[in-house]
């Protein structure tokens, strides 16, 4: 297994049952969807991004489609909070318990504020300088 990118995908063939799914697929699909390196995790991610590529050529209405479109699909995000708000959030998303990804998007979050703004969360980045 070969961990490439920095969506942290991975690039390989898969092989699940009696199917396969090339590298080039995959590598494809990573662009879309967040891979998780298990093959059968994968594979029925990659399936369910392919029944939404099948539903679009068929001039499904996006309204309808984001019923099918797997979790692991990549997004963009742009929000606005507040201090309370954020913190809240972080102390919440930081946590070893917290899920992988959204502990790094948190983690992220809290490393990216701005420097006038860092004394606000002194505690918080105290607390997960070592992780």
């Amino acid at each position: 297994m070969q961990e490439t990118d920095m969506n942290n995908t991975f690039v390989r063939e898969i092989l699940y049952k009696n199917y396969k799914i090339t590298a080039e697929n995959v590598a494809r699909a990573s662009k879309y969807v967040e891979l998780t390196g298990e093959d059968e995790q994968d594979f029925f991610i990659i399936q369910a991004l392919e029944n939404v590529r099948l539903l679009t050529s068929k001039g499904v209405k996006s309204d309808s489609l984001k019923h099918v479109i797997p979790e692991s699909y990549l997004t963009d995000l742009v929000m606005t909070i507040n201090v309370r708000s954020l913190r809240n959030f972080l102390q919440l998303r930081l946590s070893k318990s917290a899920h992988k990804s959204i502990r790094a998007l948190a983690n992220e979050m809290l490393t990216s504020l701005p420097v006038e703004h860092l004394f606000l969360y002194k505690d918080l980045l105290e607390e997960n300088k070592n992780d």
